[in-house]
């Protein structure tokens, strides 16, 4: 059913909106069942009888939210500009409409294929807008919100400049600054309060922290392999595993840096998957 529904709906549409079809899952049926025990509710102070399968009959409508949540993920994805007020108006009340008519249609449907009574599309539409009109409207609106909101986001990210990695860095070694080719470079370990970046002969203090200087490398050469550590790929000649989920890497220059299961993963994808090695 996963594989289907990643063909049918756009690329990483499950993944980005998998929280929203949560949310309106679990929204959806708290208000299925609160409607419901509201018919009964009201049935029973009416002093008339109450039956739950003609009163879900009536709920129908609210599964129509989940392709609708498809829909506008398709509508604003090939809207270009989305300050337009008016065309976002517009859609609310289009996607009311539609609704609400589809509702009638399907409601009519299902109660003359599985009800010995049958009720016609002009009652469903006459209940849905007696009864739920007010949160049709509610939902509608931060389905768009949301909708808006994701794609808004991804348009946004999708459009930041891409990050050039550090080619060199400037360090300070006493009094002089020296320049380093970071491709010399074979590992970079915590010193708290600060890093040192490790040649084959040399190592130099500097003072950034370890993640913010990993967040300027580039991810295809360097790794990290511990919480302290982090080695170019290009200098590992070798890991061997110490059966606890740890590894060993052995570098050009002879030393052995701990790998850790927690990296383990993301180490083995970055080694076998990096560019230059491919060449």
């Amino acid at each position: 059913m996963i594989n289907f529904l990643n063909k049918v709906l756009p690329e990483n549409f499950l993944v980005n909106q998998h929280k929203t079809f949560v949310a309106i899952l679990i929204g959806i049926s708290l208000i299925v069942c609160l409607t419901v025990i509201q018919d009964y509710l009201v049935a029973n102070r009416s002093g008339y009888s109450f039956y739950l399968t003609e009163s879900l009959l009536f709920k129908l409508h609210w599964l129509l939210f989940f392709p609708s949540t498809y829909i506008l993920n398709s509508f604003f994805t090939k809207l270009k500009t989305f300050n337009r007020v008016g065309v976002l108006l517009k859609y609310f009340v289009l996607a009311i409409f539609f609704h609400l008519v589809l509702f009638s249609i399907v409601g009519s449907v299902f109660s003359y294929l599985f009800y010995k009574a049958h009720f016609g599309p002009y009652k469903f539409l006459v209940y849905a807008v007696e009864h739920d009109i007010l949160s049709i409207s509610i939902i509608y609106i931060l389905l768009i919100l949301l909708t808006f909101y994701s794609i808004v986001k991804d348009v946004n990210t999708s459009s930041e400049p891409n990050k050039i990695p550090l080619e060199n860095i400037i360090v300070q070694s006493g009094k002089s600054k020296v320049s380093i080719h970071l491709a010399h470079v074979f590992q970079i370990k915590s010193e708290s309060p600060y890093i040192c970046i490790q040649l084959e002969n040399k190592s130099y203090l500097h003072n950034e922290t370890l993640k913010s200087f990993l967040e300027r490398l580039d991810e295809f050469k360097f790794v990290r392999v511990h919480k302290t550590c982090i080695v170019n790929i290009s200098k590992v000649v070798s890991f061997t595993s110490r059966l606890n989920g740890d590894y060993d890497l052995y570098l050009a220059n002879g030393e052995i840096v701990r790998l850790s299961r927690t990296y383990a993963a993301d180490f083995k994808m970055k080694m076998f998957n990096t560019p230059q090695l491919k060449q």
